[in-house]
């Protein structure tokens, strides 16, 4: 009686084997949760998850931003300009936001000097929107004097501008298609005006395939940088445009080759942004499965969408925003792995145009976490280097233009 019990309860249970059935998809469905978990941290799911939410919540994205006259002022009370230096020729650019220390000039000039230091050819600024026409409209000449003392002293220190056209006023974003085009032309036209004569690097838009960052619809997008193009160029001889694309996003290069199409030869610089092991989802955390999609490009075929145009690495970095786990230490070995991956790049490195780092300063070096705070080559003082500093110098050393 027992054993029939027994063999009448395994049928019951569907057991096979030793295994009941429901034992059995308990098992497969935990075997299944730690094929996603194990998925999700290869592939840094949760890393990039868990930054997005920390940026987001303590530093909540700017849009508006505005220069008083005494951030104009504070250039002439601080140290006289230093003797001019003939320009670099390396390939090579940093992005410098004076927006983290509220356009004060002492910091900026001694992030300049710093650049200098670097070695790079270009220091890269945004020339916000907000900043300079704040109600999309009327020019703050504040501000316009401010960004022309910062460039100027620029060129003192040997470094040339490559100016960015980005960041709108958030109410000119909320217009209609047709409008914000308007006041986007106005915008190009006024920057040309008051700083075409200190650049010939313009950068059209910023990551034009990210939605965080995208001003236009995909449609509309084009006629944007069309008409920037044309307006730049009429107005300084020899200039270039440049559009950056992030690379972290799937089929960015579909989405380049759309507009690259569609905007004739408006374009003469296509850039690409990469921060693997900070932003980038995917088991590579360095740089050698990008390096071997731009070596794809082939820009030497007549009626090829990239034909004619320059290839350039426009933004990376590592950001520092957890000590011990994501440190100096860290940082130093993301830039080894890019300058090899640039050194193995042999003849072919003159593909790349421009090579650029990201970023001179933090934003906030106390700040926990926050990824977007700790991608400094320096502190937030703009004088206190990073240990990788000397490795991004000889980047630029070696980026030298023959």
């Amino acid at each position: 009686m027992k054993r029939k019990a027994m063999m009448e309860d395994k049928k019951e249970n569907g057991e096979r084997g030793g295994l009941s059935r429901r034992g059995f998809f308990r098992k497969l469905a935990c075997a299944g949760l730690s094929a996603l978990i194990l998925i999700g941290v290869c592939y840094r799911i949760p890393q990039v998850m868990i930054f997005a939410a920390s940026a987001a919540l303590s530093s909540p994205w700017r849009t508006d931003f505005s220069i008083s006259r005494k951030a104009v002022e504070s250039w002439s009370s601080d140290a006289p300009l230093v003797p001019e230096h003939t320009p670099q020729l390396t390939r090579t650019a940093v992005t410098f936001h004076p927006e983290y220390q509220d356009f004060d000039a002492s910091y900026a000039r001694r992030g300049l000097q710093e650049a200098a230091e670097l070695g790079v050819e270009f220091v890269r600024t945004d020339v916000r929107w907000s900043a300079v026409l704040p109600d999309g409209m009327t020019p703050d000449e504040n501000a316009f004097d401010w960004y022309r003392l910062f460039f100027k002293t620029a060129q003192a220190y040997g470094l040339k501008p490559l100016i960015v056209l980005s960041s709108p006023p958030a109410s000119v974003k909320r217009l209609p298609k047709r409008e914000l085009l308007d006041r986007w032309q106005l915008y190009v036209d006024q920057v040309v005006s008051h700083l075409g004569d200190l650049s010939v690097m313009y950068q059209v838009l910023n990551e034009p395939n990210n939605p965080i960052y995208s001003i236009f619809d995909s449609v509309t997008t084009p006629e944007a940088v069309m008409t920037a193009s044309q307006l730049i160029k009429s107005r300084v001889p020899g200039a270039k445009v440049l559009v950056n694309f992030l690379v972290d996003i799937p089929h960015w290069r579909h989405y380049a080759e759309l507009l690259l199409s569609h905007t004739n030869k408006a374009i003469d610089l296509v850039g690409v942004d990469h921060y693997p092991g900070t932003w980038t989802l995917g088991p590579n955390k360095g740089w050698s499965s990008c390096i071997r999609e731009l070596l794809g490009i082939d820009t030497t075929i007549p009626g090829s969408v990239w034909y004619g145009r320059e290839l350039a690495i426009v933004e990376t970095g590592f950001s520092t925003n957890m000590p011990g786990l994501r440190g100096p230490h860290q940082q130093n070995d993301f830039y080894l792995d890019l300058n090899q991956n640039l050194r193995n790049l042999g003849p072919l490195r003159n593909r790349l145009s421009l090579v650029g780092f990201y970023e001179l300063c933090d934003s906030n070096s106390s700040e926990f976490l926050n990824p977007e705070a700790h991608f400094g080559l320096l502190k937030d003082d703009c004088s206190t280097r990073k240990p990788v500093f000397a490795i991004a110098q000889q980047i630029s050393l070696e980026a030298v233009d023959k």
